[in-house]
């Protein structure tokens, strides 16, 4: 294999490792619920805590 091209290869493999490692990363939230029943409170969504202007 030429030089070049395993460096090009290695390269893009390397970085679409890292950007699908940061994708299906679990999110760090706070947990809620008891004994077995419990989840994690997703704020990204449409009830975000973000201020609205009427």
């Amino acid at each position: 294999m030429e030089r070049r091209k395993f460096i090009q290869q290695s390269t893009v493999f390397t970085a679409s490792f890292f950007i699908a490692k940061d994708l299906m990363a679990k999110n760090d939230g706070p947990i809620y619920g008891h004994n077995g029943m419990k989840y994690r409170m997703d704020n990204t969504g449409v009830n975000s805590t973000r201020k609205t202007t009427r």
